[in-house]
């Protein structure tokens, strides 16, 4: 976790099996912890309106549930 000026960005390290190999791949996420927005470099949400599971982690991580 790094802080710029009022943004966090927090490293997300997601781990998963591909045809039975171990892959992992790391994505950068963007927090504001006074508005609660929050953006990832996958930008799944920009492009499909699904908001990504990196996004979710870093939201639970920082206790935010609304």
């Amino acid at each position: 976790v790094t802080q710029e000026g009022d943004l966090f960005r927090v490293t997300v390290n997601e781990q998963y099996l591909l045809y039975g190999k171990p892959r992992s791949w790391k994505y950068s996420v963007e927090f504001d912890p006074k508005t609660h927005k929050v953006r990832c470099e996958c930008n799944m949400f920009r492009s499909r309106g699904i908001i990504c599971c990196h996004c979710l982690a870093v939201l639970f991580y920082y206790g935010v549930d609304t």
